[in-house]
Formats: structure tokens, sequence, C-alpha cells
């Protein structure tokens, strides 16, 4: 998720391929971090939304691997549900991708866009003479 200049991406590609698999050019300088804020973010819904989920059953008496395995086969799976709970939740291990830190950095950051984001759209259709 790079932002920035279509040649400057171009030149750092061969570098950045060098970190990661899949590299793509997001639009201008920004634009690969308001990405990775928006990805942050739907992740930790989906961890927050997963977590409630799968208390709620546990104490309906569903056991968790079973919800889990059962979710894993409908329409509400996730990489959450299919990778995480698995790997870190039910083998015990108990740590996530997210610490506070990230989270509060995550939302910061994205309460940060979504202002900017507000604005251009307000001032840009406004001057554009469509809205009153």
């Amino acid at each position: 998720m790079v932002g920035g200049e279509a040649d400057a991406y171009r030149r750092a590609l061969p570098i950045l391929q060098a970190f990661g698999k899949r590299i793509e050019h997001m639009g201008p300088i920004g634009a690969g971090h308001a990405m990775k804020a928006i990805n942050n973010a739907l992740l930790a819904v989906n961890i927050l939304a997963l977590g409630e989920g799968l208390a709620a059953l546990v104490k309906a008496g569903v056991p968790a691997r079973t919800a889990v395995d059962v979710l894993n086969q409908s329409s509400g799976r996730s990489f959450v549900s299919e990778a995480l709970v698995p790997e870190r939740v039910l083998s015990g291990i108990g740590h996530g991708p997210f610490d506070w830190h990230c989270w509060t950095r995550t939302w910061t950051l994205l309460a940060g866009y979504w202002l900017m984001w507000a604005y251009r759209v307000t001032y840009s259709s406004r001057s554009a003479g469509c809205c009153p």
C-alpha cells in the first residue's frame, strides 16, 4: 500500500518487493497511509465483533472451537476467524496483532483522515456548484 508519484513508485518498486509479496500503488502521497489506516480499522472492528460474538456463543453453551469451525464454513468467516482466532485464541497463545498503542494510533489516524476527506468533499462539492 504505497502512495506517491507514479515515477517514484516505479523506481522504488524493486526495493519494496524485497519487503513484501504484494505491492500496490494506491495513488498520491498519503493514499497508501490512508489505505493502511482503513485496513487496520476494519481488522480491529472484525476482531472486536468476532470476540463479542464468540463470548456470547460460549455463554449460550456453544463450544468456541465448534463455533469457529461452523462460522468458517458460513458467510460470516473472515481472516480473523480463519487465522487469528485459531492461531492465537483457541491455541491458548492469547496475544493478538494489536496492542493498545496500535489501536489508539489507528483510530487517531482514521479520525484525521475522516476530517480531511469530509472537508475536501464538502469544499469541492460546494465549489462545483452541486450543493447549497
